[in-house]
């Protein structure tokens, strides 16, 4: 029953990450397939907004799911290694791209890091927060 009760924990905490990294990638694509004025538009007026909405959703997400496993610690820590884990795969993966490397590209590849990072922080510190 024990390990049953750690397999649930351990798989609410995987759907949860999975939706929040989905939400990730359709902001992500979303941004990517505007236009070049609407991208500007965007990014000066109405970027941090959605930005902050999104991270207060991940955080929300994640102390949901932290919320209704039974043991706590356990769901921390299993998110801690499954977010650390997805950030440095994903690092690995979009700087180890076999194209040609512009500036256009190394910047890109610098803001979606950062953007990772920043997502993988927001994730850890939510669940944190939901293990009093």
């Amino acid at each position: 029953m024990i390990v049953l009760k750690y397999i649930g924990s351990f798989l609410a905490s995987l759907v949860s990450l999975q939706i929040v990294y989905f939400l990730f990638s359709l902001i992500v694509i979303w941004f990517v397939n505007l236009s070049t004025f609407w991208m500007f538009m965007v990014l000066f007026f109405a970027g941090t907004l959605i930005w902050n909405l999104f991270l207060a959703a991940s955080i929300l997400i994640i102390k949901f799911c932290v919320s209704i496993c039974n043991d706590k610690k356990f769901s921390f820590y299993t998110i801690l290694i499954l977010s650390v884990y997805n950030c440095l795969l994903t690092l690995y993966q979009s700087w180890t791209m076999d194209i040609d490397y512009s500036f256009k590209i190394c910047l890109a590849s610098f803001f979606l890091s950062i953007l990772i990072i920043e997502v993988t922080v927001a994730i850890i510190m939510g669940a944190y927060m939901s293990t009093d």
